[in-house]
């Protein structure tokens, strides 16, 4: 995502947050991306025999960025995962048909 944004790569000082802000952004969807169409169908079905209940995002990349991370992926006040943009497009088409 740096790339694609020519955004410059983490500082230190973490003064860059503004500049990053595309990237980050476009990695927490591409994290969204990968809940909604991998993890959450096979580890979250009422079927299995443990499913998963809960996530935590952790780690310097989770730390650092959480705050833009969680605009992208999590409901303001709620911390449950966004919709995956699919399903937004469909309710949408669904709405306007």
């Amino acid at each position: 995502a740096e790339a694609v944004y020519n955004c410059p790569e983490p500082s230190e000082d973490g003064g860059d947050d503004e500049t990053r802000a595309p990237a980050v952004r476009a990695y927490g969807e591409q994290w969204l991306h990968f809940l909604h169409t991998q993890f959450v169908p096979q580890m979250c079905s009422p079927t299995r025999r443990h499913p998963v209940e809960q996530i935590c995002f952790a780690g310097g990349v989770a730390e650092r960025n959480w705050a833009l991370l969680q605009e992208v992926m999590v409901e303001p006040g709620t911390n449950l995962l966004l919709p995956h943009s699919s399903e937004i497009e469909a309710a949408s088409a669904a709405g306007s048909g």
